[in-house]
């Protein structure tokens, strides 16, 4: 007799907001554009922030004397991204476990 395990990929990812509610981060352009929680402006901002995300950074323009600046504040001066929508990156996406950690390029090798 055998026994086999099976995987599955996370169907999807959820955030506790200052409320105690978990809300869904959105993990498509699909998902972020039907959001009914975010406004159009700051689904623009977010995806602005996400194609910097996943495109070669290194040499952007936005990280230019950027690498001693904490990750939260990176997000709000660099993309607009208000504090919600910024908490959620932070928690959701960077795995950091806290708000002001430093940003995942930072010099030192910190993730957060």
């Amino acid at each position: 007799m055998a026994k086999y395990g099976g995987f599955r990929l996370l169907e999807r990812v959820g955030v506790y907001d200052q409320s105690g509610i978990v809300k869904h981060v959105p993990g498509t352009k699909e998902d972020v554009f039907k959001n009914t929680q975010l406004n159009l402006i700051d689904k623009r901002r977010l995806m602005r922030f996400l194609m910097f995300a996943v495109g070669e950074f290194e040499e952007n323009k936005e990280l230019k004397d950027q690498y001693d600046l904490p990750f939260d504040e990176f997000l709000k001066t660099m993309f607009s991204l208000n504090d919600e929508v910024t908490a959620t990156i932070i928690y959701s996406i960077a795995y950091c476990f806290s708000p002001s950690g430093m940003c995942l390029y930072s010099k030192g090798g910190h993730l957060c």
